[in-house]
C-alpha cells in the first residue's frame, strides 16, 4: 500500500539524509519557522544552520515510518538516528504547507 503523502515530505526526507543545505533550504518558504529542541529558526539562512548544525553534530538520518494528515497539517513519523545518545529515536515532525513550500516545522 503506497503512502499517502504531500510531494514534499518524501523530498524533505531525501534532502535531510544528503549533505546539501541549499536542498533542504529550498523547501522552505522565505519565512519558514522551524522548531526543534525548544529554539527557533526563522527564515530559510536560519533553516539552513539548522539542518547543517544537525549534519555535522550529530550525522543524522531520517527514514520515514508513517505519514498522515491532520486537518491542515502533516505529520511525519520518522525513525531518527546519529551520534547522539538514545539513537535512533522515533519522532514526529509536524509540517504547515503553503504553495508547496513548508511554512512551518515542529519537531
Amino acid at each position: 500500500m503506497p503512502l499517502l503523502s504531500h510531494p514534499v515530505i518524501p523530498r524533505l526526507v531525501q534532502a535531510l539524509n544528503g549533505p546539501d543545505g541549499d536542498a533542504v533550504a529550498a523547501l522552505f518558504a522565505p519565512t519558514a519557522v522551524v522548531r526543534d529542541g525548544g529554539l527557533e529558526y526563522r527564515g530559510k539562512a536560519a533553516v539552513q544552520r539548522w539542518f547543517l548544525t544537525l549534519r555535522d553534530k550529530y550525522l543524522m538520518q531520517w527514514e520515514i515510518a508513517a505519514i498522515r494528515r491532520e486537518e491542515n497539517e502533516w505529520i511525519l513519523h520518522a525513525l531518527v538516528s546519529g551520534t547522539f545518545e538514545g539513537s535512533p529515536v522515533p519522532l514526529d515532525h509536524r509540517l504547515s504547507l503553503e504553495n508547496g513550500k513548508i511554512i512551518r516545522l515542529d519537531i
